[in-house]
């Protein structure tokens, strides 16, 4: 009697279940409704490769979107004053914060494809989630941005005037593609009230003044300052002839040191840099840039053009994290 007692439960939870036909594959992807998610499918050899197609393919549908929708959201900042050079800053955050990676993406499901033998698989964006992500962000740089309107009242000086220009047009770079973002996901954009025009008419005018003056001591200091301002005019700077005519003074000294390393075949040099960024309208130092570098080579002197160069780099790097770039030429960060 006891063993037909267990048996009937068994057997009945069997029956159930051979009789619950399993999901189709139409009723899985109706769990993931436009209304809800952005989605985009892609085949590949295997599930890995599939899962990889179809997030790059989500993160292109994506990026696209920004891109038609980055357009008439930029006209809402820009004026003429800004120009191309604000709308080419725009153009670089699509490019650098619309990844490919398109954070928050994950793949909805993964099945054999028997039209290509391989497998297919579904990427996924939770519109909500990442409207409440970026809404976020929004309301963050927002912040940012009243702070900096608010400073910029206190800011003396040509060169730091440009910088905190040039900072509050990036923050505004960054505020644009936020709200594409959330309309592409289907969030009403944010109104703003500020009036933005007299941040890009001031800063085309300091642009036209950004003059910088590279005096730098050290045996290497002519090397240094060569690259130095081939670095600087790449980004939208330009040299003056004397310190007198410049808005901003980069100073100090560059020094390099053989390196008593245990290499029989390779000789190693250091490369030292201690600089200042001098305001010449207030004489206030705006920030002070050190860095060093090792390199080696079988010649010394390449070695030692090897630290050089790599320690401008790293320096022309940090003065841009100060000052900002005005978006000329060159990358952004």
């Amino acid at each position: 009697m006891k063993p037909s007692m267990f048996l009937l439960p068994v057997m009945l939870l069997l029956f159930a279940c051979a009789g619950s036909p399993p999901k189709s594959d139409e009723s899985e992807a109706q769990t993931y409704t436009a209304q809800r998610y952005l989605t985009a499918e892609a085949v590949g050899d295997s599930e890995g490769a599939a899962k990889r197609a179809a997030m790059a393919e989500l993160a292109a549908v994506f990026q696209s979107r920004v891109r038609s929708e980055i357009q008439s959201s930029a006209h809402a900042y820009t004026t003429d004053e800004a120009g191309e050079q604000f709308q080419r800053q725009v153009d670089q955050h699509v490019e650098i914060l619309s990844d490919v990676r398109l954070e928050g993406a994950q793949i909805g499901w993964v099945r054999p494809d028997e039209r290509s033998g391989g497998f297919r698989a579904l990427a996924v964006l939770d519109r909500f989630q990442a409207a409440d992500r970026w809404g976020g962000a929004l309301e963050r740089t927002r912040a940012r941005m009243d702070a900096g309107l608010q400073a910029l009242d206190t800011i003396q000086g040509r060169l730091s005037r440009l910088a905190a220009l040039n900072q509050l047009a990036e923050l505004i770079a960054q505020m644009a593609l936020l709200q594409s973002r959330l309309s592409v996901v289907g969030r009403p954009a944010m109104t703003f009230e500020t009036d933005l025009a007299p941040i890009f008419s001031e800063r085309a005018e300091l642009q036209n003044n950004a003059t910088l003056f590279v005096q730098i001591e050290g045996e290497a200091a002519d090397a240094f300052a060569h690259r130095m301002g081939a670095l600087v005019t790449a980004r939208g700077f330009q040299l003056a002839h004397r310190p007198s005519e410049a808005a901003g003074l980069i100073t100090g000294k560059v020094s390099t040191q053989p390196l008593a390393l245990e290499n029989r075949n390779v000789l190693f040099i250091r490369a030292l840099a201690e600089l200042a960024v001098i305001d010449m309208d207030t004489q206030a130092e705006i920030a002070a840039l050190s860095d060093t570098v090792r390199k080696g080579h079988m010649d010394e002197n390449e070695a030692a053009r090897m630290a050089i160069d790599q320690l401008a780099d790293q320096v022309a790097q940090k003065l841009f994290d100060v000052l900002g770039n005005i978006g000329v030429t060159g990358d952004s960060r």
